[in-house]
């Protein structure tokens, strides 16, 4: 039997996705075929797994039976962390907060759609499965984690200490609401610290039009859609991950530390790493960022020490090969029990 894999649009995240789990289907000897256009799948050959909530409802809505969703990130729990957090810091100015209430409401009811239609529900982070649980308790799904992984990098070279402090941010920049999860920070806590901090530069790296909004902002350097990670990565000493979703598991993190660079963020953007205490520098406050900052500033040999824990950590957890193949062995699982039946 046949699997037709159906992603969203290619964007880096889903082609390495979308890539992995072709190379796993082909290991466990499963016939698989990408599906770009809906009106290509033909029931009768095979099961189709959607990726994403958006591609999981247009299935539901022309009444196909799916079994497998790779959900990816619980939506609404992140819109739902976005308007916490940005009425607590009081950034609720800006569109992207009124948005986030919209974005709530609209995906909750959605997430309540998919655990009901789908009987195996897969989540990037576990912090995802333990929401969607809490939220629907009556749902029957099975769900399942299977975290992004990294790819090894032979050689690249690690920026030398000076003595200007070099922060890196990347992010994607063609959306209101990638730029206000950014913004928050660059204009309430970047830019009053370096006032008393002028040695510290901030880099910002990312494709997309919102950038223009940042150019002459003080110790600011926008640098754009950069070729190589490496070219990005090798010019700052730490990484700064400050986007308030707290759901799935963000990508840039884990290029960090692929390049070895040590990271610095809020807690939401460590939420797909558990147990990674020792592994991030953390902060919640203004206060506690000129904290954390001061600290990495003058332990840079501890922080090296982090970021080889942190690769560790990734080993470990954040495997291709292993997660995905645990993935293909769950539709196995399936498609055998389905035989016997």
């Amino acid at each position: 039997m046949k699997i037709f894999y159906y992603p969203p649009p290619y964007s880096y995240g889903a082609k390495v996705i979308v890539n992995n789990f072709k190379d796993a289907c082909a290991r466990a000897g499963l016939d698989y075929s990408l599906l770009k256009d809906l009106n290509d799948y033909d029931p009768r050959e095979g099961i189709i797994v959607p990726q994403g909530v958006k591609n999981g409802i247009e299935i539901l809505n022309r009444g196909y039976c799916s079994t497998f969703i790779l959900l990816g990130d619980a939506m609404s729990l992140g819109y739902l962390n976005k308007v916490k957090f940005y009425f607590r810091i009081g950034h609720i100015f800006n569109k992207d907060f009124f948005y986030s209430i919209y974005g709530y409401l609209r995906y909750k009811r959605e997430d309540h759609r998919i655990v009901r239609n789908f009987r195996d529900v897969v989540l990037y982070s576990q912090t995802d499965v333990i929401y969607l649980k809490k939220s629907f308790p009556k749902a029957t799904c099975r769900f399942h984690c299977v975290p992004n992984g990294i790819y090894n990098i032979d050689n690249f070279i690690q920026k030398s200490p000076t003595d200007q402090l070099v922060l890196g941010l990347m992010s994607s920049w063609g959306s209101f609401q990638s730029y206000e999860e950014n913004n928050w920070f660059i204009r309430k806590y970047f830019n009053r610290y370096v006032k008393s901090h002028p040695h510290v530069k901030l880099v910002v790296a990312g494709r997309g039009g919102y950038t223009k909004k940042l150019h002459g902002l003080t110790n600011v350097e926008v640098v754009g859609e950069v070729g190589e990670l490496g070219d990005f990565f090798t010019k700052i000493d730490f990484f700064l991950s400050v986007n308030p979703k707290g759901c799935g598991i963000l990508n840039r993190v884990l290029d960090s530390i692929v390049y070895r660079v040590p990271v610095i963020g809020n807690s939401a953007s460590f939420s797909g790493f558990h147990d990674s205490e020792s592994i991030f520098l953390r902060f919640n406050s203004y206060d506690s960022f000129c904290d954390v900052l001061d600290y990495a500033a003058s332990h840079r040999t501890e922080m090296k020490v982090m970021a080889e824990k942190a690769y560790a950590y990734a080993l470990k957890n954040n495997d291709w090969k292993c997660n995905y193949d645990y993935l293909v062995d769950r539709i196995l699982d399936y498609l055998n029990n389905k035989k016997s039946e």
